[in-house]
């Protein structure tokens, strides 16, 4: 038998430079054969391209082949079986893990490029972060040592990492590679996981999943884990991930309804990473630090936030996918009790709660009965009792108590001004704080607000010019957070515009029922994603991005909008509401969820088959339409052009009459 040892230099064998695309073959043993084809699915433009590489023994012979695949990018992302892997090329980084490549991906502002292997071939993958590239290694013959799910700051060596496998006369090992180039940022990968007819929407959602939401995964080193920025490894707040103070929401959420399983199941194992980290008494870890639950911000201010923003994020995953039996078991292990821990913050003289902590500004110092958190508390009490009730969970009444509580008392929290709620209020309505907070759209989007409040609200904050600056999110209050005002001074989330807020501001159009308005807040955002790719954290006053690059919570949000705002989607375990902030005819799909919406015809399929009350909005005010799927047969929209019914998994509603 030839042997070969590691001082042996390799051999390069040059299988293809078209399309950017270097293909290296190194070979230890003069006793190897490589043979090897390249083919282009189209002759004409050289785009996408097919390497196949086989090696055949013509003796008895241990040796090595690995075949490395230079992307010509430095941001590449890798998906293995197991997780989630990406890196930026600033320094030699690789891994080699002991999971099935499912495929990696490179991108840039202008062009992106994807590998994928054949399910057939052999051989571990090793990622390769370059300063200037991002490379694979496939090892084709020889077997890789210590695999590790942790990145080795060091540059990758195939004498070095890569053992001799024996091979016997005759005996071949092939791979077969598949690589999609792409003149477009967004990356050529699951192309129908998800559909809409207006092709900007398509683009904004494919641009937001792979630049931002799949790169801050962080799930093959720590299980379930979204990092606040991609272009690791230099990324804001370091080893901190999985921040339910909502950054982990909005991604999760948004993975959900990628309609891609493996997301979809990313998107579980996040939630389900901060459901086995709730404490006893229910309260949910804000964020971890590697595999440590953390329980207070970074400011050191304890926070509502995470415990409402998991229960949310469990609910959409369970609605995006179907999967109530994950949702039943995540509520026993965990969410019940956080559910709990909420419930004990109520105040039993105003029924509202009291805490101690901001929402989701971890930096301000808020106390007493407060503006956000009950905001919130109202749309999270409501969508955890039905959930509780399909959990099988008696304690659904309780929530829905709360939610009524929560409500009825709001008022308490309206100013002398009679045009906005106060930031904070002491349990026996003295005023403690006002920062006149543009959380005031929470309160309309949730449905705290009156209709007539809701005017008021709007008419404030809308014709103030610092609220939304140039026209670019929402921010955060019209009387600024001193540093008094703020934990450690830090005033750093006192003079930007929040995408959380954005959020909000938006639902709080569609809650009333404005479609203008949400169309000229949603655009100019949309389309710094369309033009950038990457976002950075926050506006500042001048409507210019700011803080880290790369931050996932703009682009996030704005996949989200796509389905909840522009189509309005909006949907529960227990009920749905399609209130469209756009024109139509229009379609969308997120994996199994379809719908298709005009004045004459709406169309719903769900993932799952629970009940829910249905309303549907923007049809002709009046009308009659035959119902299939769901009982009555027909039904009358009002003079608001708004239908209400049941229903179980689908609906088809068709005009029959005026």
């Amino acid at each position: 038998m030839s042997g070969i040892d590691g001082t042996v230099p390799l051999r390069t064998v040059t299988c293809g430079a078209e399309t950017g695309v270097f293909l290296r073959t190194h070979l230890t043993d003069d006793l190897l054969q490589i043979d090897h084809a390249v083919e282009f699915a189209d002759a004409a433009d050289r785009r996408d391209l097919s390497v196949t590489v086989k090696v055949t023994a013509l003796a008895e012979v241990s040796g090595v082949v690995v075949v490395d695949i230079d992307l010509g990018r430095p941001f590449g992302v890798a998906m293995y079986d197991e997780g989630v892997v990406q890196r930026f090329g600033d320094a030699d980084r690789w891994i080699a893990p002991p999971a099935a490549l499912l495929t990696a991906y490179a991108m840039s502002v202008s062009d992106s490029r994807v590998v994928h292997l054949d399910d057939a071939s052999s051989g571990a993958v090793v990622c390769r972060w370059c300063p200037e590239t991002f490379m694979l290694s496939v090892v084709v013959a020889g077997t890789i040592g210590d695999h590790a799910r942790s990145v080795s700051d060091a540059a990758w060596d195939p004498v070095e990492h890569v053992r001799p496998v024996a091979m016997e006369p005759g005996e071949t090992r092939d791979v077969v590679i598949r690589i999609l180039d792409a003149s477009d940022p967004a990356p050529r990968l699951f192309e129908n996981a998800v559909d809409y007819s207006d092709p900007r929407d398509l683009r904004a959602h494919r641009l937001a999943l792979w630049a931002s939401e799949v790169p801050c995964l962080g799930s093959l080193e720590h299980r379930g884990s979204t990092y606040p920025t991609s272009f690791a490894p230099e990324r804001a707040y370091g080893t901190l991930h999985t921040f339910f103070d909502p950054d982990a929401w909005s991604a999760s959420t948004a993975l959900a309804f990628s309609g891609i399983p493996f997301l979809q199941q990313q998107a579980r194992m996040i939630v389900e990473r901060s459901v086995d980290g709730i404490r006893p008494d229910g309260l949910v870890p804000h964020h971890f630090d590697g595999e440590e639950p953390l329980y207070l911000a970074i400011s050191g201010s304890p926070q509502p936030g995470p415990n409402m923003f998991l229960i949310e994020a469990a609910i959409e995953i369970a609605c995006a996918t179907g999967d109530v039996e994950w949702f039943q078991d995540v509520w026993a292990r965990g969410l019940r009790r956080a559910a709990e821990w909420l419930l004990r913050q109520r105040n039993p003289e105003t029924g509202l709660l009291s805490v101690t902590g901001a929402l989701w500004a971890d930096t301000f110092r808020r106390a007493g009965i407060t503006l956000d958190t009950n905001a919130m508390a109202l749309r999270t009490f409501r969508r955890a009792a039905g959930a509780a009730r399909v959990a099988g969970d008696g304690i659904g009444d309780r929530l829905e108590a709360a939610a009524d509580a929560v409500k009825a008392g709001f008022g308490a929290l309206w100013a002398a001004s009679d045009d906005h709620f106060v930031t904070s209020i002491a349990t026996d309505g003295t005023l403690l704080d006002d920062h006149v907070d543009t959380e005031n759209y929470l309160a309309i989007a949730t449905g705290a607000a009156t209709a007539e409040q809701a005017r008021r609200i709007v008419g404030l904050l809308d014709d103030h010019p610092l609220t939304h600056p140039g026209g670019r999110g929402t921010y955060v209050s019209l009387r600024p957070y001193t540093a008094a005002d703020c934990y450690g001074g830090n005033v750093g989330d006192s003079d930007i515009a929040m995408g959380r807020l954005w959020w909000a501001d938006l639902l709080a159009r569609r809650a009333m029922g404005d479609a203008a308005a949400f169309r000229s807040l949603f655009e100019p955002v949309r389309g710094d994603l369309l033009d950038r790719v990457w976002m950075r954290e926050r506006y500042a006053e001048d409507g210019r991005l700011v803080r880290p690059d790369g931050y996932h919570e703009y682009p996030d949000l704005t996949d989200n909008l796509l389905r909840e705002g522009l189509c309005g989607l909006d949907l529960d375990l227990t009920s749905v509401s399609i209130t469209p902030m756009r024109g139509g005819p229009f379609r969308a799909r997120w994996g199994t969820i379809e719908l298709s919406h005009s004045p004459e015809r709406v169309l719903l399929r769900l993932a799952d088959d629970l009940p829910r009350s249905v309303r549907v909005a923007g049809l002709v005010p009046g009308a009659r339409y035959a119902l299939v799927g769901a009982g009555p047969r027909e039904v009358d929209a009002n003079g608001q052009g708004v239908a209400t019914f049941t229903m179980s998994r689908s609906f088809v509603l068709e005009r029959t009459e005026s």
